[in-house]
């Protein structure tokens, strides 16, 4: 809704005549009684329905004291324009006046639209209607121009409101079944229903419903005038009845759309599942109007619909002089219009044969905030808080020099650059938290030392991704594993902020495979040496008060080169030569390349925890549902599937944590919770705090309800879960996916996992600058394990673990107290070869030259090997850290 200075400028444009028209008249937007009829239209009702008056004589009447023309001016009133808004005609038919959907009838002769008498506040009024007279005649509205399902996100994510006429003839107690007034789909979107014997208005988010009600119950002879504000920014699902607000609930995460193709359609009088097919039906139903608005209303305007909607109705003048903006109206002050606006679009990439360089974060000065025309920036600027005594939100410089308004500053940025905001304290958090919900910023970052203020901050924002700073090792000169990946999944944060100088290949490879990302901070001054060794030990960013050292550096890598080679995932084990979910597999994965091994679990009738990949033992001699057997019965199965051994047997989760607690601690078991229960959950924590497994196990689900109830129960438990499979991320929209995958991953603290097949470079770009980890699954053959090595995702699922064992991770320099120079490469399976013979020197400062073991010559210099992917023809480089003669 837009404010007060647009009101005044629309108000020049605004005819003389109020907003209420005739009841019952049908007019379009240009004025015409016949509308155009939309495919599929209606058929027309029986005019000779008993329940209808022909002669008008019931018709509504205004109290004659009413018709005396007020003196007090109407209000202006700005409303966006409607994204739906059905009209019903005189002449039997529905159509939509936006031209959004179809409007069609299941079941003429169980619902059809009729011209008839509607009852309200104790009056009644002739007007045409859509009524059901038995279940199943529902009116479909059906979207013309949805391309996929990311359509309708991008229109729905930033919010909506929706608005009905309507009333339920058949009284509903609680104990009654729901019924489905107008609803979008089962499981997923925005409803209207008689749930428990009252009007609810719904919007699913996080996997589940969250309702708002009218708890006093429903007329079921007059109309009702129903209004349903979803707005993600307040977190909240609002509904309002006859003007008044009458129930509110959280609404927090992100919003959920049906599967399959039902997303489609909207139904009055129904719901429709994903197979297409309606159910949840009223049975008897009248609805007189339907809108959908592209945005949350305010309570102002959501209030007024209903003056409007009355006015409509009787002839009454509703007292509003009502403009019709946009059809996504936001204020007029604000930075953006949407949360979808408010993405960086045009992010620098760096010119470089690096794969993957890590994304550059600039501490902000006046110069920075005026790079947004140059074509070489740094993707992101931090920009410090400072709250000023008149409560002004100012950003600063690193050591806190104001340098502008906050607004000014986001603005400078042109949308070229991802604005950071670095806070200390608790107010200047919950200003900066303010500042982005006014301002409908969702693409930003929060930078915090404090995890638990920076934890409370960030869930006060749609979506601000936070990032953990800790600049110090808690003891001694390198971090600790174990330290950082508990400070950060405390947070439920996949970022952290380290000194550049204290990492290593081996930390960061650590971290990566526990779902935790890496920026480091170089020091003030930073040398090459420590640019370079930043880039090559496996960083997901830098962040540099000298944002040009480093795109300079880039420029100087003239040859394809990994900086960060991808981790592997083993997917069940070793499928290649092994049962899937069997110990003796995972075993083998463990002594493969793979940092990770993915494995399936089930919570059995006497809770236990089961590896099976379906609830059916289908690879067995007998087909068990793990949910509805005991321990017993499955370890009485003889295994008969691909690669089967004498003794096989179904494994169990405490039996592998037996194994991988003593010989491979080094391994992270990926614990896929088929059996999304919170029971599961429970139990999988019980064990891995059993076998003291907290820091070697992640849980990924395909369920949004997994990733949050992990992050609300058991985060300051050291346990952090991923959604493995974005929905929402399409290989044929790689842009809108950006915006759908980044939202949907920082709402559920998660890591990004898609299928292999809807992999897109530029998706992969865009999500790597907003430091979200980005993993693929599954490569299930050779060829394409080996052709993933390079496709640039950090991290990826593969049925062939060993097939990398030989490749090198990354490269190591040993010199002994003689001077002599010694190049290691470390390999996949961990072993230390030799390949000094193999390297060549590159001076990244001064000159020299490489020989016989010794670097003559002074300057700042590294080895580079070349390595090959076998059968693919690809070849790249590999860099040594630094070594300064």
């Amino acid at each position: 809704m837009k404010r007060k200075i647009l009101c005044a400028l629309l108000a020049l444009l605004l005819l003389l005549s109020g907003c209420g028209g005739g009841g019952g008249a049908e007019t379009t937007e240009g004025g015409t009684t016949s509308p155009e009829v939309t495919t599929g239209a209606v058929t027309t009702g029986d005019p000779s329905d008993t329940d209808e008056t022909t002669d008008g004589s019931d018709e509504g009447t205004t109290d004659e004291a009413t018709t005396e023309e007020s003196a007090v001016t109407p209000e202006l009133l700005v409303l966006p324009r409607p994204y739906i808004d059905i009209e019903f005609t005189s002449e039997g038919t529905a159509y939509d006046r936006m031209g959004c959907v179809d409007c069609v009838v299941a079941n003429p002769m169980s619902g059809s639209v009729k011209t008839g008498t509607v009852k309200f506040k104790g009056q009644s009024y002739r007007v045409p209607h859509f009524d059901i007279s038995q279940a199943g005649g529902v009116l479909r509205l059906e979207y013309r121009e949805l391309d996929d399902m990311l359509d309708l996100y991008e229109d729905l994510m930033g919010g909506f409101t929706m608005e009905t006429f309507l009333v339920n003839r058949n009284a509903r107690t609680e104990s009654s079944s729901e019924e489905c007034m107008i609803a979008s789909t089962q499981s997923g979107g925005y409803n209207f229903t008689t749930h428990k014997g009252v009007y609810t208005g719904s919007v699913y988010t996080d996997s589940s419903y969250k309702n708002a009600k009218l708890t006093s119950g429903y007329s079921t002879e007059e109309l009702t005038h129903l209004v349903n504000v979803y707005d993600p920014h307040a977190g909240t699902i609002s509904l309002y009845a006859n003007g008044e607000l009458v129930g509110r609930s959280p609404a927090k995460g992100l919003l959920g759309l049906a599967s399959g193709e039902a997303y489609r359609t909207i139904v009055i009088g129904g719901d429709i599942n994903g197979s297409g097919n309606t159910e949840l039906h009223c049975a008897s139903l009248v609805v007189t109007d339907f809108k959908m608005y592209r945005t949350p209303l305010g309570e102002t305007e959501a209030s007024a619909l209903y003056d409007i909607a009355y006015a409509e109705l009787t002839g009454e003048p509703c007292g509003y002089e009502v403009v019709e903006g946009e059809s996504q109206v936001g204020t007029t002050d604000a930075l953006f219009e949407s949360v979808f606006d408010s993405f960086a679009t045009d992010i620098y990439q760096p010119v470089t044969k690096l794969e993957n360089p890590p994304t550059i974060l600039q501490y902000a000065d006046a110069a920075v905030l005026s790079l947004s025309d140059k074509t070489e920036r740094p993707a992101t600027v931090i920009l410090g808080v400072k709250v000023e005594k008149d409560g002004t939100l100012s950003a600063t410089t690193q050591d806190g020099t104001v340098i502008g308004t906050m607004k000014e500053a986001v603005k400078s940025l042109g949308k070229k650059m991802i604005p950071a905001f670095r806070f200390e304290t608790e107010a200047e958090g919950k200003a900066i938290a303010a500042f982005t919900g006014e301002n409908f910023l969702a693409d930003c970052f929060l930078i915090c030392p404090d995890g638990a203020l920076l934890r409370k901050i960030a869930d006060l924002t749609y979506a601000a991704r936070p990032l953990l700073e800790i600049l110090k090792p808690a003891s001694g000169n390198a971090y600790d594993v174990e330290e950082v990946r508990l400070a950060a999944t405390k947070l439920g944060g996949k970022t952290v902020l380290l000194s550049a100088k204290y990492l290593t290949p081996a930390l960061l490879t650590a971290l990566r495979a526990r779902s935790i990302s890496v920026v480091a901070v170089l020091s003030p001054d930073a040398s090459v040496a420590e640019i370079h060794n930043a880039v090559h030990c496996g960083v997901s960013g830098i962040a540099t008060k000298a944002y040009a050292d480093v795109l300079g550096y880039y420029k100087t890598i003239t040859t394809r080169t990994l900086c960060i080679t991808p981790l592997i995932v083993a997917h069940r084990g070793d499928p290649e030569s092994h049962p899937d979910n069997m110990l003796r597999g995972l075993i083998s994965g463990a002594t493969s390349g793979a940092t990770s091994i993915e494995l399936d679990v089930w919570l059995t009738k006497d809770n236990h925890l089961v590896l099976n990949h379906d609830n059916v033992t289908t690879h067995f001699d007998k087909q068990l549902k793990c949910k509805e057997v005991t321990r017993a019965e499955l370890e009485a199965l003889t295994y008969t599937g691909a690669h089967a051994q004498a003794g096989d047997k179904i494994a169990f989760l405490d039996e592998v944590f037996a194994v991988f607690s003593k010989d491979h601690r080094d391994k992270i078991l990926t614990i896929e919770v088929k059996d999304a229960r919170e029971a599961t959950i429970d139990r999988i924590v019980q064990l891995a705090k059993e076998y003291k497994m907290e820091s070697n196990i992640v849980l990924i689900g395909m369920n949004h309800l997994i990733s949050n109830y992990v992050y609300s129960e058991y985060s300051d438990d050291g346990i952090s879960a991923n959604m493995n499979q974005s929905y929402l991320v399409k290989k044929s929209n790689p842009s809108t996916s950006l915006l759908l995958g980044t939202l949907e991953s920082t709402m559920l603290h998660s890591a990004c996992f898609t299928q292999h097949s809807q992999e897109h470079p530029d998706f992969m770009k865009g999500i790597y600058h907003r430091l979200i980890k980005y993993s693929t699954w599954t490569s299930t053959s050779t060829s394409a394990t080996l052709g993933n090595y390079l496709c640039g995702a950090p991290e990826y699922t593969t049925n062939f673990p060993h097939l990398l064992d030989d490749f090198y991770r990354y490269l190591e320099v040993e010199t002994s107290d003689s001077g002599q120079i010694r190049v290691v490469g470390v390999t996949y399976a961990g072993d230390r070869v030799n390949v000094t013979g193999l390297v060549t020197l590159v001076a990244l400062e001064g000159s020299g030259t490489f020989a016989g073991g010794k670097i003559s010559g002074s300057g700042t210099f590294a080895f580079r090997l070349n390595c090959a992917v076998p059968s693919t023809g690809d070849t790249y480089c590999l860099y040594s850290p630094a070594v300064t003669q």
